[in-house]
């Protein structure tokens, strides 16, 4: 019985992680999000990490090899580790649209020298503890500076929901420091590392490290619909999808237009007449509404990105939110027949 739920736990995490990988290979082939490649790299690390572990609980032959493997030169592990490190940093990178910096290379680098020399040390508990700890120490650190970053951030300079990136924060924080706790009692009280009279035993399996992946998963399954539905909205307003505009009384002044380019979408147009845009902040809202980055609304309209995010400061003031995805939420709840 214990065999048969081991076995159903590791298939839900294997197709857990295989679903926000497939996602994210839909959402980086359809709608070119940049979001989506790294969050494609960690997961598939995930899967791969998530892949051995089963084969080391299930496969007897596979595991005497793999603790031996591991008791010498744990290669495996470290490209786990180093793979989820780098692209934990380039996913940190895109939610906040910033570039890879020196300083985070530097950490990557010094992660990546931990984890080559400890294992060079007696090969005892101790050792193996101090290079699984290596990894969790880089998560407390960068989520802790994450909290301290997003603090100073404008709204507008952000890809994903600002109440979910501090909540996966704060979460990877608590969770990293159960994770050591849990792999100290394991490694101490478990595991055994004596190879002279066979008796090596190592127990792969991190409970505490498979909450933290789900939760991972949750935050991106969500981020990964929104991204969708940034792109239908804009692919409904482009194809004509969206209500019919009211008609308008003979005497009544054409409705003001976006760019030069196309007509405003009517309900884009009401619920920035509703909340008291002015005629530069309605453009930047909607195409802020159809999923545009800073960047290239300042493209768009021939502005810098530093006056873009002033119209986006400004617009969240007057619309009473602190991100584009409550934006989004209150626009998609706005009726413009209640303004009639």
């Amino acid at each position: 019985m214990l065999d048969t739920l081991n076995f159903c736990y590791n298939i839900f995490l294997i197709l857990a992680y295989t679903s926000v990988l497939s996602f994210g290979v839909c959402l980086n082939m359809m709608r070119k999000r940049n979001i989506a490649v790294p969050v494609i790299g960690l997961f598939a690390v995930f899967l791969v990490d998530e892949v051995i572990i089963f084969m080391t609980e299930f496969l007897p032959n596979f595991v005497a090899g793999y603790n031996k493997t591991f008791i010498h030169t744990p290669s495996v592990k470290t490209v786990v580790f180093l793979g989820a490190a780098f692209f934990t940093l380039r996913i940190w990178c895109v939610l906040t649209r910033t570039q890879f910096s020196p300083v985070q290379g530097i950490i990557l680098i010094a992660l990546g020298l931990w984890l080559i020399f400890i294992p060079m040390l007696n090969k005892g508990a101790l050792e193996s503890w101090l290079f699984f700890e290596g990894y969790q120490v880089f998560l407390i650190a960068v989520s802790s500076y994450g909290l301290w970053k997003l603090a100073r951030l404008n709204p507008g300079d952000y890809e994903g929901p600002f109440g979910w990136i501090r909540l996966a924060l704060v979460l990877t924080i608590l969770i990293s420091v159960a994770i050591i706790l849990e792999d100290y009692y394991v490694i101490f009280h478990v595991d055994n590392y004596n190879i002279e009279n066979g008796s090596l035993f190592i127990f792969s399996r991190c409970f505490s490290e498979d909450v933290l992946r789900l939760v991972y998963t949750a935050f991106f399954f969500r981020l990964f619909y929104k991204q969708f539905r940034l792109s239908w909205m804009t692919d409904s307003d482009e194809s004509g999808h969206q209500a019919a505009p009211e008609p308008q009384a003979p005497e009544a002044p054409p409705a003001p237009q976006i760019s030069p380019d196309a007509a405003a979408d009517y309900k884009q147009l009401k619920f920035a007449q509703e909340i008291l845009l002015t005629e530069r902040e309605r453009e930047v809202c909607c195409l802020l509404l159809q999923g545009n980055t800073n960047q290239e609304i300042a493209d768009r309209l021939h502005i810098s990105t530093g006056t873009v995010k002033a119209h986006i400061h400004s617009i969240f003031q007057k619309a009473q939110v602190t991100h584009r995805y409550e934006l989004l939420r209150q626009f998609d709840a706005f009726s413009p027949e209640q303004t009639s």
